[in-house]
């Protein structure tokens, strides 16, 4: 009896405790269930540039159970509880992220707003200036050195050197290496993106001709009466502002900047005597020295220079003469050499040598019988100068002790050096033409020039120089030589 009473009141007790055990269970159930997850601290950063990384330190969720208890959760936790982020954090981030979109272990999600703003540049400046600034005018632009400060809204800066600008998204107008012209005064870099600009100011000088100067003389510089001027040949060395130095052809004057008064193909008159050739500002300008003479013509058409020396008219050339006035023909020996110093007036006249290659600019040499012949060598209205008359053109020029530097052709072209004292002052344009002896030996072209007078005494007077004297000598000579003759006007 008293067994059964103990087993009742167990049983009493154990059905007693069943209620509070599920009741106990059920509330455990409860809290492991969630209703909702909400954020409870937004991250410290919610606004962001493209291309920050997402950053969500300081982010709180709350957990929101069914029971209507909570669980405060931090970002340093989100893994531990299951919670995870989507971007994850870390993201690089683009302007098409809006929002982070956070998930708990059960699947509730709740969205944190964030704002990633474009980047945009919101300045350019000038940091360094180019090295070279300062240009003349044709040289190509050169942007070395160059370099620009770039600032951002989300406050970074940036310094940009020039080769490093089309990466950066800068251009500039004009562009490096652009030849430049005078309306080059600055150099526009652009941020194409932005819009935004900065000017780098340039100084471009004009290239302007500081000096010329003749390097090579025109071919022709002798002309006649009524010629046309032929510059061919002309060649000028300009200076300019910017170092240049350049040798410049007649063909490239007008494209060079340079002009030319009289202009070639101009017909000359006898007062022109020099050529100038001026920059275009007429600041700087170079005279070639020319010559315009009169002239007159042989019997046969050869064409003489003409001078005047005082009140004498002379040829300014050596007589080239085959023929007198009158039409006869000058003999000559059969052979150059041939001696005719047996022969009691040979009346002859021979090219220097035989050579008629000579005759253009030496001119002939004639015996002196010929020069006295009645029928006269010169052309018409001229003659043979008397010894007189050489005197009067030797005392007009300063006498004989410099008369032969005075008259003598400059340079050492045709004379000997060293030409002493040559300066041709007169245009007299003496020629060292040489001599034939009466044995027919031909001497002294290049070291002898002499003309012969129309007066005797006992020999022919007649006039020399010399390529190393200053003089011009009066002196007899054997009339069977062969001399230059030179006319005078009557």
């Amino acid at each position: 009896m008293k067994t059964n009473t103990l087993k009742i009141i167990f049983v009493m007790i154990l059905l007693s405790t069943l209620p509070a055990a599920c009741s106990k269970d059920e509330n455990n159930y409860e809290d492991k269930i969630e209703n909702s997850i909400t954020i409870k601290d937004a991250p410290v950063k919610v606004e962001y540039y493209n291309g920050d990384a997402l950053d969500l330190s300081g982010l709180v969720v709350e957990l929101n159970m069914n029971n209507g208890k909570s669980k405060v959760i931090a970002f340093s936790d989100f893994d531990s509880n299951g919670i995870t982020c989507l971007p994850v954090n870390g993201t690089i981030l683009s302007s098409s992220i809006t929002e982070i979109k956070i998930t708990s272990s059960q699947g509730k999600t709740v969205v944190q707003a964030i704002k990633v703003n474009e980047v945009l540049v919101t300045d350019i400046a000038i940091k360094a200036t180019p090295t070279k600034v300062d240009y003349f005018e044709g040289e190509s632009l050169n942007l070395a050195g160059l370099v620009v400060t770039i600032t951002k809204n989300n406050g970074e800066i940036k310094d940009v050197s020039f080769t490093d600008f089309e990466s950066n998204g800068l251009t500039c107008s004009p562009g490096n290496g652009t030849g430049l012209l005078l309306n080059n005064t600055q150099v526009t870099i652009l941020h194409t993106s932005s819009g935004k600009k900065v000017v780098q100011p340039l100084t471009i000088n004009k290239v302007l001709i500081t000096g010329i100067a003749i390097k090579t003389l025109s071919i022709k510089t002798e002309y006649f009466v009524g010629e046309t001027l032929d510059l061919t040949g002309l060649v000028v060395t300009i200076t300019k502002n910017n170092g240049e130095i350049n040798d410049v052809s007649y063909t490239d004057f007008e494209s060079s900047g340079l002009t030319c008064s009289p202009i070639n193909g101009t017909e000359l008159l006898l007062t022109t005597n020099q050529v100038t050739i001026s920059d275009t500002s007429l600041i700087y300008n170079i005279q070639q020295k020319i010559k315009v003479f009169e002239s007159v013509l042989d019997i046969e058409g050869n064409k003489y220079k003409i001078i005047t020396i005082g009140n004498q008219t002379w040829m300014a050339e050596n007589l080239k003469s085959t023929k007198y006035n009158n039409g006869d023909i000058i003999g000559t020996t059969t052979s150059p050499i041939l001696n005719i110093s047996g022969e009691s007036t040979p009346k002859y006249q021979w090219a220097y040598n035989g050579n008629d290659d000579n005759v253009s600019t030496y001119g002939r040499l004639y015996t002196w019988y010929v020069v006295v012949d009645s029928r006269s060598i010169c052309p018409t209205g001229w003659h043979v100068p008397t010894d007189d008359e050489w005197k009067t053109l030797v005392d007009f020029i300063g006498g004989e002790s410099l008369g032969g530097s005075k008259l003598k052709e400059i340079g050492t072209t045709h004379w000997l050096t060293p030409n002493s004292g040559a300066t041709d002052e007169f245009n007299f344009t003496a020629l060292p033409a040489g001599s034939r002896m009466g044995d027919g030996t031909f001497k002294y072209i290049g070291e002898y020039g002499g003309w012969w007078s129309s007066s005797e005494e006992y020999n022919a007077w007649h006039r020399s120089v010399y390529y190393a004297g200053y003089n011009i000598s009066r002196d007899f000579i054997i009339r069977h030589v062969g001399s230059s003759v030179r006319c005078i006007k009557n």
